[in-house]
This record gives C-alpha cells, structure tokens and sequence, in this order.
C-alpha cells in the first residue's frame, strides 16, 4: 500500500518536515527545491504522489504559481499519480482552480503534519479500490462540485473559507474511507462464496447420480454458482 512521493517546495524546512515524516510512515521519497528539477524527476521517475507547494517561482521566473506548472507537466506525463497542492493562500478559487487542473487534494499552510499523512493515506486508499480510476474521477466530481456550489452561494471572508474547506475535505474523506471499508467486507465476502461455490462443485462431481440427496446437492452447487 505505502508507496513513491516527490516533495515540491522552495521552503527547505518544509521539506525536511514532510520527508521526516514520510521516512517514520514507510514512504518512500524525493524531493525537489524549485520547478526545473521537480519536472525532471517526474520525467525521469514514477511516483503514486506529488506534494507541491502552489507558490514558489515558475519555471521562467514571470509568477509565483510554479506548483500549478509542476501539476500540469504531472497530469500530461501519467495521469495515474495524484497531486497534493501545498498553499499559504487558499480560497475557494484557488482550490477550485488547482482542482479542474487535475489536482487530487490541498492543503493550506499552516498545516499539522499527521494531516497531510491523513491525506496521503487517504489518496492510497483510493489507488487501490478495485476500480480505482473510477473512484478517483468520481472523488474529484464530487469534491469540485460541492466547492463550486459554495463559491457561487456564498461569499465569506478568508478565514472563513479556510475553516469550510477543511470541513468539506473531511467530509468527503470521511464518506470514501467508509466506502473502501463496505468493498472490503464485500471483497471478502466474495472469497467466502466463491470458496463455497468450489466446495459444492467438488461435493457435486463426487457424488453418485443415485444418491438420494443428489438433487439438494446439485441445487445448492447451482445457487453457490450464481452467488460467486
């Protein structure tokens, strides 16, 4: 489950926060201390997540959005890893923004650092759902949907707009895990049934015609069958 993460941030104490707590966590990592080389990396590496820092100097140095550049360059390169946008300015527009980009999830500085491990775990979690492409797309629907339904009710201050994303981030968080929880019981589920159904073929094949319970067994073969 664990899995390969790039650390994207000019700030190198931030960095070593993060990498520090991914090492105790079983992560493994690279990191990257500006635009250019995260690029390079995803070039030449693959990694399941990005975590980057939103406002550090793009890559010809005309603005300070450089993480939405190293977001774009990761969607175009394998769409499969999924980002994690760093910012000590977010609002709803800029969420919303990092979001149609492609971006999975964000995170907004200040940020406790067993959190952003929650949504790293989290993101892990929805890799490996059995269908996890369709998860992930409809993860994102959701969350874009709910945030674009807010920006466009309500208009609250920026404090304000910090405490409803974090509560809607948890919200949907909360909603998926419970999800990955019922595919698991039903996961296991299926490995029960189609064990039965394994065994009821086998009682079938090595029962004789004239046995008198025959017939039961051969139903129940069949009702195994079709729940398998």
């Amino acid at each position: 489950m664990k899995g390969n993460i790039l650390i994207v941030d000019d700030e190198q104490a931030l960095v070593q926060l993060i990498a520090k707590a991914l090492d105790h966590y079983g992560y493994s990592y690279d990191d990257a201390y500006a635009v250019k080389p995260a690029l390079e990396m995803i070039g030449e590496n693959e990694y399941n997540i990005i975590l980057t820092d939103k406002n550090m100097p793009s890559l010809d140095g005309t603005h300070d959005e450089g993480g939405m550049e190293v977001l774009k360059y990761a969607r175009d390169h394998d769409p499969t890893m999924e980002i994690i946008m760093m910012t000590g300015y977010a609002s709803l527009d800029s969420a919303i923004k990092a979001m149609r980009l492609g971006a999975f999830d964000y995170i907004m500085k200040p940020f406790d650092i067993e959190d952003l491990v929650k949504k790293i775990d989290f993101i892990r979690i929805c890799q490996n759902f059995i269908n996890s492409e369709d998860v992930v797309l409809l993860y994102k629907s959701l969350h874009i949907g709910m945030l674009e339904i807010l920006d466009e009710q309500f208009h609250l201050s920026p404090e304000k707009q910090h405490r409803l994303l974090k509560f809607v981030n948890e919200k949907i968080d909360y909603m998926f895990r419970s999800l990955k929880n019922s595919e698991r019981i039903i996961f296991q589920q299926r490995e029960t049934l189609a064990r039965l159904a394994a065994l009821a073929e086998e009682l079938y094949d090595n029962t004789p015609e004239s046995d008198p319970q025959m017939t039961l067994i051969k139903k129940i073969a069949e009702q195994a069958s079709q729940r398998a």
